[in-house]
């Protein structure tokens, strides 16, 4: 309650049924209101009594009864304003869910609240989120306001510079990326947001072969990607081996016995085939007992040589292995594990085969 000095402060005694001065009290209704409806009051509708803060008068037992009024301090309530600048865009919202701006960018809040503000940048377009001003000066996180009086507050959304990737040729072949952009083909560059890894993957026309990739990261366990992480403007280059070669691929696996007992000797019959169109040396064919996990070149295990196959040819080789263990296993085959002959498909290498040891 305002005490007597205040109250004389707020008074104009120059004037008679002076307005209420929304300053000191804020959200103040204009006209008058009543109290009820008629059915609020056992003792009916003349019950009701009527506020006027236009004028400052409330009417009391009758409506046609004067009675006066003196003010009493409440909660008061200030309005939060949320404005969003930048080249980027993105939403900020309240954790309380009264801000959603997007559309909803301004709401009243109780004096001496905490409003905790969340931005969000929209990734889809490249943009990010670099801090808040007004009320809230912190470049990372939540902005906390305090609603001691009204409040505005700035996020700032700008987009992320982007950066080119431009793929060159020798030979013929089709190199496409992930996420989608290139193409080439026709389409050799794309530009990308800075910081976007960029998956490659070559792929050599009828009768040819991939050979490298210069400005990319291979990866080991396909040669015929690559990946770039866009920090600036890049180029990669990929080379393919127009002339024609073979293909090695193992076609199928059979074990004796199909279910070995463990610590015990199985063999395992491979069989490899040429799909390419000239003939090829399979180098060396390696087995693993149990390999779950894809090998790169180079692994060695249990080997046999493959020699030279004929375009369309197939041959069955027999490796004899020793089970380890009991329950579910994996055998893992890789022909050409040193990846020493030439071909259409490096990734066709290797087959694997689930088996159970008793």
């Amino acid at each position: 309650m305002p005490n007597v000095k205040e109250l004389q402060v707020l008074v104009d005694y120059s004037r008679y049924s002076p307005a209420i001065d929304p300053s000191y009290f804020p959200n103040t209704p204009s006209s008058g209101f009543w109290s009820g409806s008629s059915t609020s009051y056992a003792d009916g509708a003349s019950y009701t009594w009527h506020v006027n803060f236009g004028n400052g008068n409330a009417y009391g037992d009758s409506r046609d009864d004067i009675n006066y009024i003196r003010f009493v301090r409440g909660g008061q309530s200030f309005d939060l304003s949320v404005n969003k600048t930048g080249t980027g865009s993105g939403i900020v919202t309240s954790k309380d869910g009264q801000i959603n701006c997007g559309s909803n960018c301004s709401s009243d809040f109780e004096s001496g609240s905490s409003i905790i503000l969340t931005a969000t940048p929209d990734t889809s377009s490249g943009s990010t989120f670099s801090g808040w001003s007004g009320a809230c000066t912190n470049k990372t996180g939540d902005c906390t306001v305090t609603m001691s009086a009204a409040q505005t507050v700035t996020a700032n959304f700008n987009l992320l510079p982007s950066y080119k990737l431009s793929i060159t040729k020798s030979g013929n072949g089709t190199v496409t990326s992930s996420p989608a952009g290139i193409n080439c083909g026709t389409a050799c560059s794309k530009q990308f947001t800075s910081g976007t890894a960029v998956t490659l993957t070559a792929k050599a026309d009828t009768g040819g072969t991939f050979s490298k990739w210069t400005g990319c990261t291979p990866i080991a366990t396909n040669p015929l990607q690559c990946t770039v992480t866009l920090t600036s403007n890049k180029t990669v280059t990929a080379a393919f081996n127009n002339s024609a070669v073979g293909d090695l691929k193992i076609t199928a696996i059979a074990l004796t016995p199909a279910s070995p007992t463990a610590n015990s000797i199985f063999t395992a019959k491979i069989t490899v085939k040429n799909q390419g169109t000239v003939t090829a040396t399979g180098g060396y064919l390696d087995v693993w007992a149990h390999q779950t996990a894809v090998q790169t070149c180079g692994a060695q295990s249990e080997w046999i040589e493959v020699g030279s196959l004929a375009a369309g040819a197939s041959k069955t080789l027999t490796v004899s292995l020793r089970s380890k263990g009991t329950g579910t296993k994996t055998l893992r085959a890789f022909v050409d594990s040193w990846c020493q002959t030439p071909e259409a498909d490096e990734a066709n290498n290797q087959l694997t085969k689930t088996y159970t040891v008793k």
